[in-house]
């Protein structure tokens, strides 16, 4: 694309001043956002200057590369060798806004920020321009019903003092319950730019995609049994393995995927079935199947085709927008949703399809025949009523307004299709066309209650609800989490079990991942004995440890005996004993920190990383030998394992041997991260011999 060229050599001469876009990463739908909030910035007469990773052949780049309105730049370009520190962190961005200038600033890695930066949190951190940041998992603690690492560094900022939201001008949240219920209007109601409103012309798509679509609309057109789509990414989070199987039960059904896939550790059971599936489906022609990425045109053509007539949306541990099914809409087809979250909300309160009890295939294949019998057609005035809100011109104007910063607006936006102090659109509550039955209901207000802290109320609407429709047992999940807050462990590890057992295992282990980083960020802030409290807490409600719950509800365990006995009990994903050894670390509980992180180097010894851990562990405690034992083993498996020589030498020298520690010092490869760590550890060991011979001499 020539980006450095281009950056060089074009001027500025329109008056009116430079959006600066944000983007730390760069997939797909981050993508489009920018798309839109360009031709929003260019459509009121603003530069455009974008600053991020871009992958050449997508819409955005495609639509705005010959525009010398808008600029594509690059980390190191921008930073010109300047140590900003790590990119795309608050003082990075800082310090791109003093070099770039820009009049306003839209950051779409807002979520990497709240998910990771201490920074944000510090009272003197400003932005030199005027900056929102997109907030794509805000609301997700109320539908979860407890906080985690993103929720604390949100609403800390919320709640914060002071004229914006911490060093933000403003947050722009997707869900619209949560603009509702947010004090202040510190974030704002933003539609989801689900979609590109300006599609390229055919000369500027490539080849490649033209050829997938014809194909793809052969595929469509050569057969007459329902259509079921699989747009997006192509991971566990959107369930696929339901969908395939219910394609491959009936004898009609055809499925179109399209996206890029993704696969984890732990899913090769899985992805198997999958593989089998759609080669089964492949070999009937019955399979139209692209796993990379593709236009939002070929999602399109597959939406709009007549024999698409349901959109069945399996997601699990999923609580906000989808763009997917704003797609789906937008063509008046209804979908089927799992029933938590924004898109269950929406689909009840504006009549959008139909939910299915979370982590049951058995009813996700009862509401499917159900919405089938019903006549998919016939949701379309509903989904026509609800698109209303994401429309470009409501977009536009719920740009104009929350980004005019001052009674004229300093972009100059009023008069230029900007609302002066207008308030930005909601969507507001659809009532008369609702789903919500009276369990469903009890469950909202449960949620409800819990987010405001009232747990004892919560507990009564949960059981309420269940009471009501005991096969809801994600509604049971949510009961053991407000137990598990309420410190009743007994009875929420009863609750989780259960649930588990009914088939929402994937769910409760979003539970334990999210609390598990909220005993990382408490650690980062220096509470380590919370962190450490937290962690066995959670050990106690875990399968595979019956006795935890009482051993920290007696209250004569340490959360160190805890998590002790876990080892010995509890089967658990490598990541979760890193934690619980990080844990253990700043208590100085040595041993325990170095059984966590051996537990976890033994489930993955890929993760060399872990080795450098334990010898860290183990020369604190002045146990030299075992470390350099755990290093040499490390060696074996993986001589070019970053950090080795750094850490041996480390070792050495705490074992005072500085010569042999200066030898393995200057072994540390060139270009390690820890090339650095070892050419300083190495000066502090001469300086210390110089000065021990120095003190021999005198």
């Amino acid at each position: 694309m020539g980006r450095g060229a281009k950056a060089a050599t074009r001027g500025r001469t329109d008056p009116h001043g430079t959006l600066l876009l944000v983007n730390a990463d760069c997939c797909g739908h981050f993508l489009v956002y920018c798309n839109v909030l360009a031709e929003w910035a260019l459509s009121r007469g603003l530069r455009v200057d974008y600053l991020g990773p871009l992958a050449e052949g997508r819409t955005f780049a495609r639509l705005h590369e010959a525009d010398s309105r808008v600029r594509f730049l690059d980390a190191a370009g921008v930073a010109d060798g300047a140590d900003w520190g790590e990119p795309f962190s608050c003082g990075w961005i800082r310090r791109a806004q003093e070099r770039l200038r820009p009049e306003l600033c839209v950051l779409l890695n807002g979520d990497a920020l709240l998910f990771e930066s201490m920074e944000l949190l510090e009272p003197g951190v400003r932005f030199p321009a005027p900056t929102w940041a997109v907030a794509t998992f805000a609301h997700r603690e109320r539908d979860a019903c407890f906080g985690e690492p993103y929720t604390a560094r949100l609403n800390e900022l919320l709640n914060a003092a002071g004229p914006g939201v911490g060093p933000f001008a403003g947050l722009f949240t997707l869900d619209e319950r949560h603009a509702r219920a947010c004090p202040g209007g510190g974030a704002r109601f933003l539609p989801d730019m689900y979609r590109d409103f300006v599609q390229p012309a055919r000369a500027l798509r490539s080849r490649e995609d033209i050829a997938v679509e014809r194909a793809l609309l052969a595929f469509l057109d050569g057969g007459s049994g329902p259509v079921l789509p699989l747009l997006g990414k192509f991971d566990r989070r959107k369930n696929p393995l339901w969908a395939l199987r219910l394609a491959a039960g009936r004898s009609d059904m055809r499925v179109v995927v399209l996206g890029e896939r993704v696969s984890g550790p732990g899913e090769a059971e899985d992805d198997a079935e999958i593989d089998a599936l759609l080669d089964r489906l492949h070999g009937l022609g019955r399979a139209f199947v692209r796993f990379s990425y593709v236009s939002e045109a070929l999602f399109d053509a597959v939406l709009r085709h007549p024999c698409t007539g349901m959109v069945p949306l399996p997601y699990q541990c999923h609580f906000g927008s989808s763009g997917i099914q704003l797609m789906a809409h937008r063509r008046g087809r209804p979908v089927l949703v799992s029933d938590q979250g924004l898109m269950a909300a929406r689909v009840r309160a504006w009549n959008l399809g139909r939910v299915f009890r979370v982590g049951d295939e058995e009813d996700f294949h009862r509401q499917y025949a159900e919405l089938e019998r019903l006549d998919p057609a016939s949701f379309a005035p509903a989904s026509r009523a609800f698109m209303r809100y994401f429309s470009r011109a409501r977009l536009w104007r719920a740009l104009d307004v929350m980004l005019e910063t001052g009674p004229l607006g300093p972009l100059g936006l009023s008069g230029r299709g900007g609302q002066g102090g207008a308030r930005p659109p909601r969507i507001a509550p659809c009532p008369a066309q609702g789903q919500e039955d009276a369990a469903a209901a009890l469950f909202r207000r449960g949620l409800d209650a819990a987010a405001g802290g009232d747990l004892p109320a919560a507990l009564a609407l949960l059981e309420a609800s269940l009471a009501r429709e005991p096969k809801a047992l994600h509604r049971l999940l949510r009961m053991g989490v407000v137990l598990w807050r309420m410190g009743r462990l007994a009875e929420a590890r009863q609750a989780f079990a259960a649930a588990r057992s009914g088939g929402l295992a994937e769910e409760q282990g979003f539970f334990a991942r999210l609390t598990l980083d909220l005993c990382v960020f408490l650690q980062r802030r220096g509470e380590h004995s919370a962190g450490l409290s937290l962690l066995a807490t959670l050990f106690a409600v875990l399968p595979g440890f019956p006795a935890g719950a009482a051993m920290v509800e007696a209250g004569t365990s340490t959360p160190e005996s805890v998590v002790n006995a876990a080892l010995e009990n509890c089967d658990l994903p490598w990541s979760v004993w890193r934690t619980a050894g990080d844990a253990l670390v700043h208590t100085k509980a040595w041993d325990s920190a170095a059984r966590c992180y051996a537990r976890a180097w033994e489930l993955a010894p890929e993760e060399g990383g872990l080795a450098l851990s334990i010898s860290d562990v183990q020369r604190y405690a002045g146990s030299f030998a075992e470390a350099l034992q755990t290093l040499d083993l490390l060696e074996a498996r993986a001589p070019d394992q970053p950090g080795l020589w750094c850490k041996r030498g480390q070792t050495l020298a705490a074992a005072g041997r500085a010569e042999d520690a200066l030898a393995a010092f200057a072994r540390e490869l060139a270009g390690s991260p820890f090339a650095e760590a070892a050419a300083g550890h190495a000066h502090r060991v001469r300086e210390a011999e110089a000065a021990r011979r120095a003190g021999a001499d005198g």
